[in-house]
């Protein structure tokens, strides 16, 4: 059985003050804590890697971009960003063959071509709109 480390993370917030313009907390993208005068952006990460905390957080910041690029091929190039219908039960099995999809061409890609064919992917087939 996998051992899961929990790491909490809290990051100085700068100032984000405009001359006339005040942002309300709660309009921010992220949860934010205050210790005295002072704001944390906070976050969490949970894994199972096994390596000391600090390198987490670095592999964590290393990687960043990687998961929206994940969705991108997901919505774009497997058509996952429409579902078909307004029945849950086929738009859970068109999204299931999507991933089933997605699985066997990242499968593809690593066994069958060549390495040069490794990040390419598959062209929209409608085209970009």
């Amino acid at each position: 059985m996998p051992t899961y480390s929990y790491l909490a993370v809290r990051e100085v917030l700068g100032s984000m003050e405009l001359p006339g313009l005040h942002l309300a907390e709660s309009s921010l993208p992220f949860p934010i804590m205050k210790i005295y005068t002072q704001r944390y952006k906070i976050f969490g990460l949970a894994t199972n890697m096994g390596s000391e905390g600090e390198d987490l957080i670095h592999w964590h910041r290393q990687r960043c971009g990687k998961s929206e690029e994940a969705h991108a091929v997901i919505k774009e190039d497997f058509a996952g960003g429409k579902l078909p219908s307004e029945d849950f039960g086929e738009n859970a099995a068109w999204w299931w063959i999507m991933i089933m999809a997605l699985k066997l061409n990242s499968v593809m890609k690593q066994l069958a071509l060549e390495s040069s064919w490794a990040n390419n992917r598959i062209d929209h087939p409608l085209g970009k709109q």
